[in-house]
Protein backbone atom coordinates (compact mmCIF):
# COMPACT_ATOMS: atom_id res chain seq x y z
CA UNK A 1 0.00 0.00 0.00
CA UNK A 2 1.45 3.75 -1.14
CA UNK A 3 1.07 6.48 1.17
CA UNK A 4 -1.27 7.57 -1.27
CA UNK A 5 -3.78 5.03 -0.95
CA UNK A 6 -3.91 5.40 2.96
CA UNK A 7 -4.61 7.64 5.66
CA UNK A 8 -2.13 6.84 9.40
CA UNK A 9 -3.29 8.18 12.44
CA UNK A 10 -2.98 7.56 16.23
CA UNK A 11 -6.10 8.35 18.02
CA UNK A 12 -7.80 7.64 21.47
CA UNK A 13 -10.41 6.37 22.89
CA UNK A 14 -12.78 8.27 25.45
CA UNK A 15 -10.75 6.16 27.89
CA UNK A 16 -7.63 7.30 26.83
CA UNK A 17 -6.40 4.22 25.19
CA UNK A 18 -3.59 4.97 22.18
CA UNK A 19 -5.50 3.33 18.68
CA UNK A 20 -3.26 3.09 15.59
CA UNK A 21 -5.82 3.74 12.80
CA UNK A 22 -5.23 2.82 8.95
CA UNK A 23 -7.87 3.94 6.55
CA UNK A 24 -7.43 2.83 3.24
CA UNK A 25 -8.90 5.82 1.22
CA UNK A 26 -9.83 4.11 -1.92
CA UNK A 27 -12.42 2.16 0.55
CA UNK A 28 -14.47 5.31 2.33
CA UNK A 29 -16.78 7.84 0.97
CA UNK A 30 -17.26 11.01 2.60
CA UNK A 31 -21.59 12.04 3.64
CA UNK A 32 -21.65 13.98 1.01
CA UNK A 33 -20.22 11.40 -1.44
CA UNK A 34 -22.87 8.59 0.07
CA UNK A 35 -25.58 11.15 -0.58
CA UNK A 36 -25.27 12.04 -3.95
CA UNK A 37 -24.44 8.74 -5.20
CA UNK A 38 -27.94 6.85 -3.57
CA UNK A 39 -29.94 10.41 -4.20
CA UNK A 40 -30.50 10.46 -0.35
CA UNK A 41 -30.23 13.21 2.37
CA UNK A 42 -28.49 13.47 5.32
CA UNK A 43 -31.14 12.50 7.86
CA UNK A 44 -31.67 9.02 5.60
CA UNK A 45 -28.10 8.93 5.39
CA UNK A 46 -28.36 8.94 9.74
CA UNK A 47 -31.11 6.26 9.22
CA UNK A 48 -29.53 3.94 7.10
CA UNK A 49 -26.08 3.84 9.28
CA UNK A 50 -28.57 3.08 12.68
CA UNK A 51 -30.49 0.26 10.48
CA UNK A 52 -26.70 -0.74 10.12
CA UNK A 53 -27.15 -0.56 6.46
CA UNK A 54 -23.87 1.32 5.64
CA UNK A 55 -21.31 1.43 8.02
CA UNK A 56 -19.10 3.99 8.82
CA UNK A 57 -15.40 3.24 8.96
CA UNK A 58 -13.68 5.82 10.78
CA UNK A 59 -13.98 9.24 12.36
CA UNK A 60 -11.29 11.69 11.80
CA UNK A 61 -11.61 14.11 13.33
CA UNK A 62 -14.87 13.87 15.39
CA UNK A 63 -16.76 15.63 13.32
CA UNK A 64 -16.29 14.17 9.92
CA UNK A 65 -17.15 10.65 9.72
CA UNK A 66 -15.84 7.99 6.56
CA UNK A 67 -18.54 5.75 5.11
CA UNK A 68 -17.72 2.07 4.17
CA UNK A 69 -17.36 1.93 0.12
CA UNK A 70 -18.36 -1.60 -0.30
CA UNK A 71 -21.95 -0.82 2.27
CA UNK A 72 -22.88 2.07 0.17
CA UNK A 73 -22.21 -0.20 -3.40
CA UNK A 74 -24.26 -3.03 -1.46
CA UNK A 75 -27.07 -0.80 -0.82
CA UNK A 76 -27.08 0.78 -3.93
CA UNK A 77 -27.47 -2.55 -5.75
CA UNK A 78 -30.70 -3.74 -4.03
Amino acid sequence: MTKQEAINFITSLPDHTKVHVVVKETESLKASEVMALLGISRPTLCHYVKKGLITIDSNYTGKQYRYNKDSVLALLNK
